[in-house]
Formats: C-alpha cells, structure tokens, sequence
C-alpha cells in the first residue's frame, strides 16, 4: 500500500475490486472485507445484486483511497499480493466493487458496494448498529465525494437503514437525510423495474 503523507485526512476508503474492471488476485483484507459486506446482504439484495451463485477465478485487488479536507479523492493502489481465492466472489455479476470506509471525525465504519450497470452504477452504504447514533456529517460528505470520484463514477448515492432501529433515532435519521435530499426507493431501479423492497433495510436514494 502507498503510503499518503497528506494533512488532514478525514476518511479512508479500502477497495476489492470484484473482477470487473480486471481486478489482480489478492487475499487477507480482500477477503475478509468481501464477507462483512456479503454477509449483510438481505434475501432481495442477493437476488438483485448476486444472482445465481456460482465458481469464479477473478481474484480481488484492494486500494485505497484517502479524502483531505480539500474534498479531492486520491486513489492510491497497492501492488498485487497473495494468491487468488477463487470463488471468494461468487456470482457478483452486477457489483463492481465491496468496499470500507473509515470516518475519522465521527468515527464510523462504513461497508458497502459498487452495484448496477456501468452506465449507471450506484454506491450502497450500509448504515447498520455501528453507524446509527454517530455524527454522519463528515461521513456523508466523504460519501458523496467517493460516490461521485472519477474512480467510482456513481450516479445515486444509496444509503441501507437498519428497520431495526430505534424509532426515535430512525425518525431524526430520516428527517436529516431528507434535509440534504435523499429520498425513500425500492430496489426496482437494479430489478428491472420491480418494486422490490427489504425486510431488514429502508432504501434512501439521492442522485450525485
């Protein structure tokens, strides 16, 4: 990994590239970070987003990426190490990538993925018990910024709520997300227009 020397960094940002964009094979953290983004997958985002499971040989590479407080997304990319962990993505034709961010003003740990076509790829963000309850400010502006880097080139910004919220912490989570215009969606823009919604997320959606 390249180390960056910058001042100031707010977030950090650690990539598996699934195969798509012809990611070089890579263990460890590729590994491990594929499973704590799978593994919060619900019924409808397999179905949606994995499809069918089968074996692969793509391998995984990690980068990463660091944000300042100048808002510039720099992604810095390690060299290829380990071996290939074929089927370590198994059937993840419709994400690009899994990926890890790290906020170090409010002090959350985000997971999520690259899904949807290339013409019109969305960043999903997981807001689960680790996320709720934290300052998102800064988190959400780092967000934004990845979502619409060059690298990713997103054009919605998703965030997943977990239903199981307290409710008073959902209603003043909703209520400032709205404020910054993020607005309630099903999954139907990824499921050829079905309505398709999820039993352990709430979908927010805001274009990029």
């Amino acid at each position: 990994m390249v180390a960056d020397t910058r001042p100031n960094i707010l977030a950090s940002c650690y990539v598996v590239d699934t195969g798509l964009k012809g990611g070089l094979p890579r263990g460890g953290a590729a590994h491990t970070i594929t499973e704590e983004c799978e593994r919060l997958f619900c019924e409808s985002m397999k179905i949606v987003f994995l499809g069918e499971r089968g074996s692969t040989d793509s391998g995984a590479l990690v980068t990463g990426a660091h944000l300042s407080s100048n808002n510039h997304a720099n992604i810095i990319t390690g060299s290829p190490r380990g071996e290939a962990n074929a089927g370590l993505l198994k059937g993840s034709r419709d994400v690009h990538e899994w990926l890890e961010v790290w906020d170090y003003v409010g002090g959350a740990r985000f997971r999520g993925f690259v899904g949807g076509g290339d013409d019109a790829k969305s960043l999903f963000i997981f807001f689960d018990e680790g996320v709720i309850g934290r300052d998102l400010k800064h988190g959400l502006i780092s967000l934004l910024e990845l979502a619409g880097s060059t690298y990713f080139q997103c054009s919605q910004l998703v965030v997943c709520i977990d239903r199981t919220t307290d409710a008073v912490e959902m209603k003043s989570l909703m209520r400032d997300l709205g404020w910054v215009g993020f607005e309630l969606i099903t999954l139907g823009s990824w499921a050829g227009g079905a309505d398709i919604v999820s039993k352990r997320w709430l979908f927010l959606g805001m274009d990029v």
